[in-house]
Order: structure tokens, then C-alpha cells, then sequence
């Protein structure tokens, strides 16, 4: 059996997928952060992957954005904004700005036991 079983959505070549807008609309900023980035990680998770990168937003104006700025620079989450993000298969040697761990931010959303 080839591809993903999960019920989530998708993802695009390259293993790009987007958060809706409509899932944070209505959220202040720092609210529509959280909610992207745990929605991110739980789809990381799903889809069988550890990592992930926020990419620049879905409609951006006709700027040129070089490979560098593509990262944290480049992708600032808004609410009521669509949110890209693409999955990576594991951590590039040396730090990468911009490179989340769906695991370790699905397990500080977990409760205490």
C-alpha cells in the first residue's frame, strides 16, 4: 500500500499543504499562531513525517523572495490568512531557522498525566 491512510487532507507536491484562512479567522494574531502551528503539527504527524516549515503565505503580492528568505522572514501567520507549510523528512545538520518539530509541539499541548 502506497500514500497516506490518514482521514487529513492531502498533501500537495512537495509536500506542501495549507492551513485554511477560516480556520483562524476571528483569533487575534498570537491566538491564530498557536492554532497554525499545532494544526501544522498534527498534520505533520499524520502524514507520517517529524518536521515541518512554515513557507511565505499562500497569496503573496509578485515580490521575489530568495531560497533564504523563504523561512521565518517570509512567513509571518495572521488570523483569518492562509498559512503553507511543508513537511520535511528529517532535520537538516546545523539549526534551520524556521524548522518546527511537530512532536515536540504536540506534546506540550498534551495534558500532564
Amino acid at each position: 500500500m502506497a500514500g497516506c491512510v490518514s482521514p487529513a487532507p492531502r498533501l500537495q507536491p512537495g509536500g506542501i499543504a495549507i492551513i485554511a484562512g477560516k480556520d483562524t479567522a476571528g483569533l487575534d494574531d498570537e491566538a491564530a499562531r498557536g492554532k497554525v502551528l499545532s494544526e501544522a503539527a498534527r498534520l505533520t504527524v499524520d502524514h507520517g513525517y517529524r518536521y515541518f516549515v512554515l513557507l511565505p503565505a499562500a497569496k503573496l503580492p509578485a515580490t521575489r523572495l530568495s531560497a533564504a528568505r523563504t523561512d521565518v522572514a517570509a512567513a509571518t501567520i495572521r488570523a483569518g490568512q492562509a498559512q503553507r507549510f511543508q513537511v520535511v523528512r528529517r532535520a537538516p545538520s546545523g539549526a534551520r531557522p524556521g524548522l518546527w518539530d511537530a512532536y515536540r509541539l504536540l506534546a506540550q499541548k498534551s495534558p500532564s498525566r
